[in-house]
């Protein structure tokens, strides 16, 4: 009899390691998944006349940010930085043409820039970014993140398979006493 609770706690402790277990770490078949990179197509932005890259910083709801950071990187070089102002706008004067990553806040995407004269007819005129965009109807946090990087239907999947483990383990505890309680009252 003991020997089975045994094995139920172990269970117990088994299934809440797999619920910290990334789902795609792991094939079915045993094996490490090897990472999938994913090429992200570079958005073609024009040149304003007077050679500054313009741009909009929003939320996912759509409301510009005032103050976020910028930075136009170029390889692993960083080229220039700016601000966003209260109108959720930024402008970098005397940048050349060329491929770049801008990054705003912990959100990068490529960007390949034009001048006015040689931008295909499909560049947009300004860039467009959204921080905190939602992933699988999960939005993050804009300020930073939910707690270690965790978004809140994992953290609630979590903090209740924790709170099951407890309670298992406490149960387990009071079925032993109480097993332990009966022998003695069993024995001669």
């Amino acid at each position: 009899m003991m020997r089975l609770r045994h094995w139920q706690g172990a269970a117990v402790v088994l299934a809440c390691c797999g619920l910290l277990m990334p789902p795609s770490a792991v094939q079915a078949d045993g094996t490490l998944a090897k990472r999938q990179t994913t090429q992200i197509k570079a958005t073609d932005v024009a040149l304003s006349p007077s050679g500054a890259l313009k741009g909009v910083v929003y939320t996912p709801n759509g409301h510009r940010v005032d103050g976020a950071t910028i930075a136009i990187l170029q390889g692993d070089k960083i080229v220039t930085h700016t601000n966003t102002n209260d109108k959720g706008t930024f402008e970098v004067q005397q940048l050349k043409p060329g491929m770049y990553q801008v990054v705003v806040g912990n959100h990068g995407a490529p960007v390949r820039v034009w001048s006015a004269q040689t931008a295909p007819p499909a560049a947009k005129h300004e860039a467009n970014f959204v921080v905190g965009t939602a992933v699988r109807a999960q939005d993050e946090f804009v300020d930073g993140g939910a707690f270690f990087g965790l978004d809140v239907i994992t953290l609630a999947t979590l903090g209740g398979a924790v709170t099951a483990g407890v309670l298992a383990g406490i149960n387990q505890k009071d079925l032993d006493d109480l097993d332990k309680k009966v022998d003695k009252l069993l024995s001669p």
